[in-house]
């Protein structure tokens, strides 16, 4: 039986028509990573690629609340930028999938300190 958590990622999944075979392929995770995040997570490290892969807002994945489905702002995003977050997201393809999120709390302090690497 799915959790609350489990049951907005499955309305997410089904909204980008997505199975869980599919995320598994899409997002390089095992599919006993997918079937525990519904079945038994009440959340996951994995909510902002869950939420990307089925364009939705990873808030409303992670806690139901606000919006459910993710503008997209990416056609307002400067190039720059964009070009910055493309490498930030190659090279956590390099990062051991259990330090995500760790690594994604270092970047966020990075960010909100205005420092530069």
């Amino acid at each position: 039986m799915a959790t609350e958590y489990g049951n907005r990622l499955v309305a997410a999944m089904n909204h980008a028509g997505h199975t869980q075979k599919d995320l598994v392929k899409k997002s390089g995770l095992s599919q006993s990573t997918i079937s525990s995040a519904i079945n038994r997570g009440n959340g996951s490290s994995h909510t902002a690629l869950f939420a990307k892969l089925c364009g939705v807002n990873a808030h409303w994945l992670a806690t139901g609340d606000g919006e459910w489905l993710q503008a997209d702002q990416s056609e307002n995003m400067p190039d720059r930028l964009r070009a910055v977050l493309a490498t930030v997201a190659g090279l956590f393809r390099t990062i051991p999938e259990e330090q995500w999120g760790s690594a994604l709390m270092d970047v966020a302090e990075v960010l909100q300190k205005g420092r530069r690497l």
